[in-house]
């Protein structure tokens, strides 16, 4: 008998122990009360209602559900960001404005450092230029062949290497009548052997045209024209190809005229035939 009380009150404590257990499951359960309390007030109220609605029936629970402050720190953000962006826009643009003015300046420096190299090609390289060496004329007795030298002389700071010449002799009504473009026959060109020429030094080319008694007055006279005309192709140091053209006429001076008699730079001629490369 006394056993048999025993096992009653042993059911009966059992029975009490599972019913408080049961009772205090839900303010136990750490994701519920404890983890999501601490992530947001919205989700502590919201568990605080499902808290109370499940501890009593019948309880009415009014939850203030706030704007939550957490949308304030993001705008900033979000404001401090396209600031950030707008400085990163406005110094990129000010960089590729600084780039332009880089390039120019860059341009302009090699274009001036290129002039400069060929200015001072220019000063240094070989010049050739030709001179009548001719004296003044006499009045021939018959039909001759009058005999025109010309020196052909390098006057740059560099040695000249002769390709090339040519050199002829004219008679015309008047400068007016020369020929634009100038012309000569085979026996007036000839190669001279890539001879080398120092600066200052010169050699003598010549030609030689038929004129008579009554040519040489009308000359005299300045009713006719007496010219010459050549050329000289060279190569300069630099291994660059250059020709000098030129043309001299026979100048009488009139009856007042303070002039020398005799052959030079007949600058009234067609430009073909003064010219230099």
């Amino acid at each position: 008998m006394l056993a048999a009380k025993r096992s009653v009150l042993a059911l009966v404590f059992a029975s009490i122990g599972i019913a408080l257990s049961a009772q205090a499951k839900p303010f136990g359960t750490p994701e519920k009360g404890v983890t999501k309390q601490s992530s947001s007030p919205n989700t502590e109220n919201t568990t605080t209602s499902e808290k109370d609605k499940d501890t009593g029936a019948g309880v009415t629970v009014i939850v203030n559900q706030e704007k939550s402050p957490g949308n304030k720190p993001n705008e900033s953000e979000t404001d401090e960001n396209i600031q950030i962006q707008r400085k990163l826009a406005n110094f990129t643009a000010w960089l590729v404005v600084v780039g332009f003015i880089q390039a120019a300046i860059l341009f302009f420096t090699v274009r001036a450092i290129i002039h400069q190299a060929s200015v001072s090609k220019n000063t240094e390289r070989a010049w050739m230029i030709g001179s009548p060496n001719m004296p003044k004329l006499d009045i021939p007795e018959s039909a001759v062949h009058l005999l025109y030298v010309c020196n052909l002389k390098n006057t740059g700071r560099t040695p000249a290497r002769i390709l090339q010449v040519g050199l002829a002799f004219r008679q015309a009504k008047s400068i007016a009548d020369i020929p634009q473009t100038p012309s000569y026959g085979s026996d007036e060109i000839s190669s001279v052997n890539r001879i080398l020429l120092v600066p200052q030094d010169s050699f003598v080319n010549q030609t030689i045209s038929p004129v008579t008694n009554a040519g040489y007055i009308a000359v005299k006279n300045r009713e006719r024209v007496l010219y010459a005309y050549g050329f000289v192709k060279y190569l300069d140091v630099f291994g660059k190809s250059h020709e000098t053209c030129f043309c001299h006429c026979y100048y009488v001076p009139g009856t007042y005229e303070l002039q020398i008699e005799g052959f030079r730079l007949c600058a009234e001629a067609p430009s073909a035939y003064n010219t230099a490369t």
